[in-house]
């Protein structure tokens, strides 16, 4: 209750949301928390590698969280930007621990208990935090911190759509100190043909549908590349070849037993090599997103 009750205090006073007693009242936060769902805990179902010769497994949840998923949560982000005004009147808080009003040490207190109780590490009473918490206020000003707050203005930056111009690349040492601002390169523009090129961030993205075939799935490249395709291979794995002749019959197989679902992702990135390409252009084509059709 402590922690839901500081939480939304905290996240209340940053937005500029006006706060009333009756929604701090103990009775009111119980008649809300009734309302809610809580699913039931799944644990992840991972095998620990422990021997250095065997291959580690296909991770489920990749540490690079997925395009699509970030994507979302930018137009959400953008959306409540545009409509909602406390979302865009946010207000940076100064801690400050020996003022009781502000409910920042209340924050603390019920955030460090509730994970020494997740973990069955003994509990600390507020005296004890709040000493603690005064004595870390200079690690606050950290590296890790600073890189962080740099990440996230460059984040807010490709959510309001910025020039190029507009990025920044930094180079710092706080030991010095020393903040040093420069603007990024453009990336590598790779021209195949008039009207067509790309850089390393393009992808050719294909949406697969339960019907389609490696023919149809071959046309589709082809009509916006316009070049021939000699072999489509996930990973390492050749699963399309035109000069073999085993492979003739692929041709009107399905996708989805040619390809190899692994994880969750809803999409499978391809490698497609076509004919009439330098080695050079070769190299630097962009692969395929083939997207798994909806289930």
């Amino acid at each position: 209750m402590e922690f839901i009750t500081s939480a939304a205090r905290l996240f209340a006073d940053t937005m500029a949301v006006p706060q009333a007693d009756i929604r701090l009242n103990s009775e009111y936060i119980l008649q809300v928390l009734g309302t809610v769902t809580v699913p039931d805990f799944s644990p992840k179902s991972k095998k620990i590698v422990v021997d250095d010769s065997e291959a580690a497994p296909a991770d489920v949840e990749d540490m690079e969280a997925d395009e699509k998923e970030i994507l979302d949560v930018l137009d959400v982000v953008q959306r409540r930007h545009n409509s909602n005004k406390y979302f865009r009147d946010m207000i940076s808080q100064e801690f400050e621990k020996d003022d009781d009003s502000n409910g920042h040490i209340d924050y603390i207190v019920a955030t460090a208990n509730l994970r020494a109780e997740m973990y069955g590490i003994a509990t600390s009473d507020r005296y004890s935090i709040k000493r603690v918490a005064g004595k870390i206020i200079p690690a606050i000003a950290t590296t890790t911190a600073t890189v962080a707050g740099l990440v996230a203005i460059e984040l807010f930056k490709l959510i309001r759509k910025a020039s190029l111009e507009d990025y920044k690349n930094c180079f710092l040492n706080l030991a010095l100190p020393a903040v040093v601002l420069s603007e990024p390169g453009a990336a590598k523009v790779t021209q195949i043909r008039d009207g067509l090129s790309f850089t390393l961030w393009d992808k050719l993205r294909v949406q697969g549908t339960e019907s389609m075939t490696m023919n149809d799935f071959i046309a589709k490249v082809k009509e916006v590349m316009q070049l021939e395709v000699d072999m489509v291979l996930q990973g390492s794995r050749i699963i399309y070849s035109a000069i073999l002749p085993t492979h003739r019959k692929k041709i009107k197989e399905k996708m989805s037993s040619l390809v190899r679902i692994q994880g969750v992702k809803p999409y499978i990135d391809l490698t497609v090599c076509f004919g009439g390409l330098s080695d050079e252009v070769s190299m630097d084509v962009p692969p395929v997103r083939y997207l798994l059709p909806p289930v």
